[in-house]
């Protein structure tokens, strides 16, 4: 199958499909390797980006250039056929592994931060932790992610391979910014919640509307920061993303505002309240200081970058790692000075099933 041939054979790709879109795209750069480019040069530029959390510090992404963008199933099936017949290279494994923490230091994790937070430190913290599965031989990459973009239609499901990054897979229902034409878009998307019944109404409580609220003033200071006061701030509504749903607010700039200031605009998104904190240099230290492991392509952002007429980058959410028949899952939540630690955990439970149902239901976890 074509993700797995790719994989074995060390070409770095993506295969994704867009929110409620038909057929996934799958982007190959069969010549040389991901260029690494600096945030505010990426007006113009062409391809599929890749940025780490901590993006925010060094102001660079990896940007594939594809040589082939295969998008019916006559054109996989074609192009599965000439890469069978070339050499195949080792893929880039990456041994190191990220470190797993178990309940009990996960909740002593949140119970600091809540008291930090409540001594004015900051105002929300996102803290993240990691799932680590055993996956047997055997396991298909191509199947799961068929299985992951059906169970995700309103969102940009993808799995790619990166050298240097390894092999991820994911599902975010979170725009970081896209382009609609007249106008590009951003959104606030924050608060949590498992859904009940089908066709029961979701009720948001005070501690979800606060972090909704922490967000979106967080991007019309980011707007105003850029000079950017000519956009539209859109009703709260709820959307859904697998079993959760989260509060989102969307705000609307003018394309003739921000020419020239795209990629000024991204480095100043990024990393949203949604995914770090507030405020943000304070938040971030607190994370650097509690968590264990490191984030790399989780809670970064990702998408087509003018590339099959698409200009659309989303936050990395709900995704995880592969190391050889291992898969890491990373899961977070935010935290304020309200947060009670065995709730949090539960949201982080929450987070991780619609991932962990994939491959268990093809049985493809070890007994």
């Amino acid at each position: 199958m074509l993700l797995d041939l790719l994989i074995s054979g060390n070409f770095p790709f993506v295969a994704y499909r867009m929110p409620n879109g038909c057929e996934p795209v799958i982007a190959v750069q069969q010549n040389g390797l991901p260029e690494i480019v600096e945030l505010d040069a990426l007006d113009g530029k062409a391809g599929f980006v890749v940025a780490t959390f901590d993006a925010y510090k060094k102001g660079k992404v990896n940007l594939l250039t594809p040589t082939h963008i295969l998008k019916s199933k006559e054109d996989k099936e074609r192009f599965k056929i000439e890469l069978s017949a070339l050499p195949m290279a080792p893929t880039q494994r990456i041994e190191e592994q990220p470190l797993v923490i178990e309940k009990q230091a996960y909740l002593l994790q949140v119970t600091d931060l809540v008291r930090r937070m409540k001594a004015g430190e900051a105002s929300k913290v996102v803290l993240s932790r990691v799932m680590s599965k055993a996956l047997p031989a055997g396991f298909s990459y191509d199947k799961f992610f068929e299985r992951l973009h059906h169970a995700y239609p309103s969102a940009m499901a993808y799995l790619f391979y990166l050298p240097g990054l390894g092999i991820w897979s994911g599902a975010s229902p979170e725009t970081l910014i896209k382009n609609k034409g007249e106008y590009f878009e951003t959104m606030a998307l924050a608060g949590t919640q498992r859904i009940g019944k089908e066709g029961e109404a979701v009720v948001w409580q005070q501690k979800e509307r606060e972090e909704q609220a922490f967000v979106s003033q967080f991007i019309d200071d980011q707007l105003r920061q850029l000079d950017l006061t000519d956009y539209r701030r859109l009703p709260e509504e709820t959307v859904i993303a697998g079993k959760l749903a989260h509060i989102c607010t969307r705000f609307q700039i003018p394309a003739q505002s921000i020419t020239g200031k795209l990629g000024k605009l991204v480095k100043t998104l990024h990393p949203t309240p949604a995914v770090c904190g507030l405020p943000r240099d304070k938040a971030w230290s607190l994370i650097m200081e509690t968590e264990t492991h490191q984030r790399s392509c989780y809670t970064g952002f990702l998408g087509p970058w003018n590339l099959e007429g698409e200009q659309h980058l989303f936050v990395n959410l709900r995704c995880g790692q592969f190391h050889g028949h291992t898969l890491n899952l990373y899961v977070g939540g935010g935290l304020t000075a309200q947060s009670l630690a065995e709730a949090e955990w539960q949201e982080t439970e929450d987070k991780s099933q619609t991932l962990l149902s994939l491959v268990e239901n093809l049985r493809n976890f070890a007994p």
